[in-house]
């Protein structure tokens, strides 16, 4: 993966609640062409300028795809993408880590 930006290391950045503060600095200013579904009008598109992408500056949130989704991947000719098959990684990746083991 290649990122573009700079390194944002100050906490309020990372800490999710970050998602209903982000700062103009960390965005860069993107904007659509003219839609026409939508009488040509313009709108801003949110793209994280920093290191960490879009995480830093949308509280890190995330939400999966549907089943149907990966059931579909699986039925183009990629064994094991289907839902069940990579339910037990999403499962990992959500649960929180471990606290440090005091010495």
């Amino acid at each position: 993966m290649v990122e573009y930006g700079y390194f944002e290391n100050n906490i309020s950045q990372i800490q999710p609640q970050s998602a209903r503060s982000f700062q103009r600095k960390h965005l860069y200013n993107v904007t659509s062409i003219p839609q026409l579904g939508l009488y040509n009008r313009t709108s801003t598109s949110f793209a994280a300028a920093v290191v960490g992408g879009g995480s830093t500056v949308n509280g890190m949130f995330l939400n999966r795809g549907a089943a149907d989704d990966y059931n579909n991947w699986e039925k183009l000719g990629n064994p094991g993408w289907n839902f069940e098959g990579i339910l037990p990684y999403f499962i990992k990746v959500s649960r929180p880590l471990p606290s440090p083991k005091k010495r």
